[in-house]
């Protein structure tokens, strides 16, 4: 007995710390860590190249508003830009936010450093670019991979952010003089970006056109939909144009009490179908469907075990379950 709960305490640590890779941490959290993030950061960075109280207070500022620029550019995506999109709530917004934003800090603590060590305030300004360049990058491979919304509004939504949080820099020219190399710093770092994207997720949607005749990216868009939101439209409408009309055949065991011959009390049901292929896609509530409209009718308990057919056998949709069940 002993032993028995100690496998299942085992069992549930381990489920326990699986699903958490999958999950984000709570929206107070994540707002926690990206105010500490970019206030201690910040300050750090602008301290290592202004050492006086003058530099602390300026970088605790500029930390402050870039804080301030996040918060606000999610929240207007999330409600004005985005258009009711159903896989990124504010949560997840917060949360690429986070790390898009962990990733330009870090090289804005890396040019802090380099200029440091060299001498040369203005490397930081190049340095500031770079993490510019990768935010951007970030932002942009999510949004216009993993999310529903239109290319235009997926653009918007990526570019809002980084061009807001590079505003707030303009405080900080008594420290570093910005010069006539800022506005050209930030174009070309958004043209490349913009190639970069372009190129590469031509080359990917390509690989899924000649595999199985459907882009990658509209493919892991659905996925990502029923995946974070639980929304089976999107990947059925891409099963129903690959998949191919079968016959099904069943094979029925019934059980009948010997005094009514026409009364059945269980029956068994194994379909030549497979319920799959995950969550609520295809065919995978059929055995669900099935129990629960043949138990209806009959008024007996239903079984359907898995039969020997693979996920090559998977029903398309949910529609196409429920064709098979009426029948």
């Amino acid at each position: 007995m002993g032993f028995d709960n100690s496998v299942d305490d085992y069992i549930s640590r381990v489920t326990e710390h699986y699903s958490s890779l999958f999950t984000l941490p709570s929206h107070r959290r994540l707002i926690s860590l990206l105010f500490i993030s970019c206030v201690s950061l910040s300050s750090l960075s602008i301290l290592l190249l202004s050492h006086s109280y003058y530099g602390l207070i300026v970088g605790f500022m500029f930390g402050l508003s870039f804080f301030a620029v996040i918060i606000f550019s999610d929240i207007f995506v999330r409600f004005k830009i985005s258009g009711g999109e159903p896989i990124f709530d504010l949560r997840r917004y917060s949360g690429l936010s986070l790390f898009s934003c962990l990733i330009w800090l870090g090289m804005m603590l890396l040019g802090s450093i380099v200029s440091y060590f060299t001498g040369n305030i203005d490397l930081w300004l190049t340095f500031f670019f770079l993490g510019y360049y990768f935010s951007l990058l970030t932002r942009l491979l999510t949004l216009l991979s993993a999310s529903l919304m239109s290319f235009e509004r997926a653009l918007a939504s990526s570019f809002l952010q980084p061009v807001l949080c590079t505003i707030s820099l303009l405080p900080l020219n008594s420290i570093i003089k910005l010069g006539r190399n800022f506005p050209i710093l930030l174009l070309i770092s958004t043209v490349i970006a913009l190639l970069a994207i372009f190129i590469f997720i031509f080359f990917v949607d390509d690989v899924g056109k000649e595999v199985i005749g459907v882009s990658s990216l509209s493919a892991f868009k659905a996925f990502m939909a029923n995946w974070a939101s639980n929304l089976n439209e999107p990947l059925e409408k891409i099963f129903e144009n690959l998949g191919m009309e079968r016959n099904i055949k069943f094979s029925i065991l019934s059980f009948h009490p010997r005094e009514n011959k026409g009364k059945v009390e269980a029956m068994i049901l194994v379909p030549s179908l497979h319920a799959g292929p995950f969550k609520n896609v295809g065919s995978s509530s059929f055995p669900y469907m099935a129990q629960k409209t043949l138990g209806k009718a009959f008024e007996c308990v239903v079984s359907v075990p898995h039969s020997l057919c693979g996920h090559e056998f998977d029903l398309s949709s949910q529609l196409q379950s429920q064709k098979v069940v009426e029948y």
